[in-house]
């Protein structure tokens, strides 16, 4: 079974979010999606996301700070979804041949991108649900 993670960085505002233009595989090819990737064998979903994060944007999230939200697949793929809600502006780099970028959730919703998936924009509004809760325990303490 192919094993996969993927991401969703956002601001604390939740008005800005990372996302990657994939070049690969070629139904996603010039289409945004989150970032991440294959989980490698020995690897869990949270290392693979924080990894992931890392050598594809340049910015160290500790693994601690990614928060799952739930998985989804088929017989043959599965892949954990994550969030992060940052307490500054995400700043990225694109560090491989796929172009990273911050993106203004606004102007998604008027459609100013076309998502690699179409789930995408449904997982982006899931982290956005859960992030207000995830912000009020972090403020709490």
């Amino acid at each position: 079974m192919k094993r996969y993670v993927l991401g969703f960085a956002l601001t604390p505002e939740m008005d800005r979010v990372a996302l990657i233009q994939k070049n690969r595989p070629d139904w996603q090819a010039g289409k945004w999606n989150g970032i991440g990737g294959h989980i490698e064998d020995g690897e869990s979903p949270l290392e693979a996301m924080h990894r992931e994060f890392q050598e594809e944007t340049g910015v160290y999230i500790a693994k601690e700070r990614w928060i799952s939200m739930g998985e989804m697949g088929s017989d043959d793929w599965n892949c954990r979804l994550f969030y992060f809600l940052g307490y500054e502006s995400v700043v990225v780099n694109t560090m491989t041949d796929e172009k990273v970028m911050v993106h203004n959730i606004q102007d998604l919703r008027k459609g100013s991108v076309q998502f690699a998936d179409p789930n995408v924009g449904l997982f982006l509004s899931l982290a956005m649900m859960q992030g207000p809760v995830i912000k009020e325990i972090y403020l709490a303490y």
